[in-house]
């Protein structure tokens, strides 16, 4: 079993932390995606949307990352992550929908515009387009064009930070019934989601959630877990935490703005 990464992706790390949660034999090979390894032919043939992660088990690529953590579920059922009861099982679902509908492309029109775009507006209009014209996903090429030329000012940003105080809101009212969030077990839909909330933390917008006390208990026993201090808090080396957190600063008070104006 051989799963294709990258350390910071956190499509990548919810699986980590599925396949650690497991304690399964695997192999790690991280995928260079700031010199774009994820769109050489090599790895088209195994993901033909050059996204990350894949999963290759048994000669079969499995690409998607919730996808991927089923297939886990399916085939190594103990220790489980997914809930006996059928009620709690669909919320479970139903949250890692959430990540999938809803906050991935969040995570990515936040951090992307702040952290992927200055490396883009130093090339060439012509390298830069070469570049993006390279993505296989024709909407992704759009709104990553759309991100280099407005930055902060895309409408994608404002609505991701919306969607971020939103989706808080609703855990905070669903984590008063149950310690996780499909009940009182560590499931799915916690994997899924505590890797979009290190997104934010490393880039020091904490204040997104550090409000609602719930999600702060949740947020803080899921990093305390051996799984993700192996295959999230390890790692991120100090010297790469301190530059995202002094570029999340000089955007940290927009965030905040965002989410009171649209109280």
């Amino acid at each position: 079993m051989k799963l294709y990464s990258r350390p910071l992706s956190p499509a990548s790390q919810k699986v980590r932390l599925v396949l650690t949660e497991k304690k399964l034999d695997w192999e790690r090979q991280d995928v260079d995606l700031p010199n774009k390894e994820n769109l050489e032919a090599w790895y088209l043939e195994m993901n033909s949307l050059g996204m990350l992660p894949t999963l290759i088990d048994n000669g079969h690529a499995f690409n998607e990352s919730s996808v991927i953590c089923e297939y886990l579920e399916d085939l190594h059922p103990d220790p489980s992550l997914r809930p006996v009861d059928l009620i709690l099982r669909a919320k479970m679902r139903w949250w890692m929908g959430v990540v999938d509908d809803r906050l991935h492309y969040s995570a990515g029109a936040v951090v992307w515009p702040v952290m992927m775009r200055p490396a883009l507006l130093e090339m060439s209009a012509e390298e830069r387009e070469a570049l993006l014209s390279r993505i296989p996903d024709r909407a992704r090429q759009v709104r990553h064009r759309r991100w280099v030329e407005h930055g902060v000012d895309n409408p994608d940003f404002k609505q991701a930070v919306l969607v971020y105080r939103d989706t808080v809101q609703e855990m905070e009212r669903m984590l008063s019934e149950h310690k996780w969030l499909a009940g009182n077990s560590f499931s799915l839909a916690d994997c899924s989601l505590l890797p979009y909330f290190q997104a934010i933390k490393q880039m020091g917008w904490s204040g997104l959630y550090t409000s609602h006390s719930r999600v702060l208990d949740w947020f803080d026993r899921g990093q305390a877990r051996s799984s993700y201090q192996a295959q999230i808090t390890e790692q991120i080396p100090l010297p790469l935490l301190e530059k995202f957190q002094a570029v999340g600063a000089e955007f940290n008070q927009l965030l905040m703005e965002t989410v009171t104006s649209a109280a």
